[in-house]
């Protein structure tokens, strides 16, 4: 790049990153987070085809963050290929196209959040409240082969196997108590992460 354009983006990034101010600091001077965006804008400022980055976000306080997330989303509408490589799934599964989700160096699942989704054999997650308060004994010998809390002595939340009937599961309620509301709690890709790792591990283990 000729120089009077390379000043042109650097004051242009510089000034989406809040640092136009600071253009003139010493890059040891500034915080461990202002050094990571002046790491990016490094990576971006020519305009690459593809950009690789390992986990942009770290190092950054929630508002910095965003900061990231909205500089990444542009550089998709400026035609740009970034692969990125994060641990913070609510990041992932805002930003990516497409995910690569691995454990121990194996590839557990690969496509869309979507595609993500109809991959793994997830448990429901159940929010379930009762017109009265329930009994724990009873609660504990109904749902006994689940995982579940009670969050208020009306209240519980559950898990329920990909493979529980959830007529069954209607059965086993309703012996508790007259139902007042049942709603099913969305399942992100943390938790999607979690589900593919343990089924992973029992087909490993059934090997």
């Amino acid at each position: 790049m000729d120089k009077k354009t390379a000043i042109i983006e650097a004051d242009y990034w510089l000034a989406r990153f809040d640092l136009l101010a600071r253009k003139n600091a010493l890059l040891k001077t500034l915080s461990k987070g202002n050094q990571q965006k002046v790491q990016l804008i490094t990576a971006v400022i020519h305009h690459p085809q593809w950009v690789i980055l390992d986990e942009p976000f770290s190092g950054l306080d929630p508002i910095n963050q965003e900061k990231v997330v909205e500089f990444l989303i542009e550089l998709k509408t400026k035609g740009m290929t970034v692969i990125l490589s994060a641990h913070q799934m609510a990041m992932v599964e805002k930003l990516a196209d497409r995910m690569l989700l691995m454990n121990a160096g194996e590839a557990l699942l690969y496509g869309s959040l979507t595609q993500i989704q109809q991959q793994v054999s997830t448990s429901a997650h159940l929010s379930v409240q009762f017109a009265e308060p329930i009994i724990e004994q009873q609660v504990h010998s109904r749902l006994s082969s689940m995982q579940y809390t009670i969050t208020e002595p009306n209240k519980i939340t559950l898990k329920l196997p990909a493979l529980h009937s959830m007529n069954e599961l209607l059965t086993e309620l309703t012996s508790l108590g007259e139902l007042q509301a049942m709603h099913s709690k969305k399942v992100d890709l943390h938790q999607l992460y979690l589900d593919a790792i343990s089924q992973h591990g029992v087909i490993n283990n059934a090997q």
